[in-house]
């Protein structure tokens, strides 16, 4: 099983390549590998005072939300508001013009499409202040990690704060809503979290995560797929056709 050693973020990384890499990696989850934060993404995005450094727990506590929003009843919640949401976009960012970037608009689409799922934030300025300072952020975190006036990192660090200032702020207008409204039924993952008895900010690192975690990864396929159907466009007019 060939694999790399390498320096990355600060810390020393194996990069596990094919097939057999995936399938070590995946079959060894908690036996032979365990998830972790790199001490960059904790300094930058977590909150210091909450930060579990037992990696196996918190995987396994962030992985126990995700199964009630994966159900099938979810589902149907969940995917006209994503069906709506991506035409939406796609009417307001993409069909005015004759050529777009596809990998930015992705983003912007994933981020607003969690913000939504995630925290039921739907106002575009709302979105905006979260985005931002995200983008800062994660533009950082493949920086080299020193805190200085003046580098990436550090301006990842300062948009970091502000984002988990941001965040409290919302979870604590959702927690009061729960108590006032006396909310039996959580209406997106910080409802669920704040019902389960998570403190305002555990729930913040952890809504911090799953960012971080479906931000990219989506966008990049999505990109991908457009890519491709350009690339085909056999298969482009049958998916436009819907057969």
């Amino acid at each position: 099983m060939p694999y790399l050693l390498h320096l990355v973020l600060g810390e020393g990384m194996a990069v596990f390549c094919g097939a057999a890499g995936n399938k070590f990696l995946f079959s060894g989850q908690n036996k032979y590998v365990t998830s972790w934060w790199p001490d960059s993404i904790k300094k930058a995005l977590m909150d210091p005072s909450s930060v579990d450094n037992s990696s196996k727990e918190e995987s396994t506590k962030l992985r126990a939300y995700l199964p009630p929003f994966l159900k099938p009843e979810s589902l149907q919640h969940f995917i006209p508001v994503m069906d709506i949401m991506a035409k939406e976009h796609l009417n307001q960012h993409w069909s005015p013009y004759n050529e777009v970037q596809v990998f930015p608009l992705s983003k912007k689409y994933t981020f607003a499409l969690a913000c939504r799922l995630f925290m039921s934030v739907t106002d575009d300025s709302e979105i905006e202040n979260f985005a931002k300072p995200f983008a800062l952020a994660t533009a950082g975190l493949m920086s080299v990690p020193i805190d200085l006036p003046g580098k990436t990192f550090n301006r990842a660090v300062k948009a970091g704060r502000l984002i988990r200032q941001r965040l409290l702020a919302l979870i604590t207008k959702k927690k009061n809503e729960i108590l006032e409204k006396g909310k039996t039924v959580a209406s997106d993952l910080v409802d669920s979290m704040l019902m389960d008895g998570m403190t305002e900010v555990e729930i913040g690192n952890k809504i911090v995560g799953f960012f971080i975690a479906s931000h990219d990864t989506t966008s990049t396929a999505i990109t991908f797929i457009v890519s491709y159907l350009s690339d085909y466009p056999e298969v482009y007019n049958r998916v436009l056709e819907g057969t």
